[in-house]
């Protein structure tokens, strides 16, 4: 099996993705993808949802205590290694000082694409859900 295709974003979406962000640059109101910080935002409450939705059906009859502990136990290390596994970091150039290679930034940069689809798609959320039900599966053949 082979690694499912992201979601396909425009150049201006990826610039944002795949930029370093800058806390002192101001929003741009008339590019739609401005700021990381907020895409990553939106792409993690995004991200949680679709998971624990693809959670929740995959675990019927568990009960919200099992769900919460699984989705505790897995959703970071999903995004972590989503991020890992395209290699997303190696896209950057980070300032000095700054290390790409944590957990946190594998993070930031699976939700900063994840919002990123979130503006880019008014079916951003089925589409989302394709995707990781996708790379669960690829995972999973490992």
């Amino acid at each position: 099996m082979s690694l499912p295709h992201a979601p396909q974003l425009p150049a201006e979406a990826l610039r944002e993705v795949f930029l370093y962000p800058d806390p002192n640059r101001p929003v741009d109101q008339h590019n739609r993808f401005s700021n990381a910080q907020r895409l990553a935002f939106f792409g993690q409450k995004m991200a949680e949802t679709v998971y624990l939705c693809i959670v929740g059906d995959r675990m019927r009859g568990k009960d919200a205590a099992q769900i919460q502990t699984y989705f505790d136990c897995t959703f970071l290390r999903f995004a972590e290694r989503t991020a890992r596994t395209y290699q997303w970091g190696h896209h950057l150039c980070y300032p000095q000082g700054v290390n790409g290679n944590t957990p946190q930034e594998d993070r930031r940069l699976f939700f900063t694409y994840v919002g990123a689809v979130s503006v880019q798609y008014h079916d951003a959320f089925s589409r989302l859900q394709e995707w990781m039900i996708a790379l669960l599966e690829f995972y999973s053949a490992d």
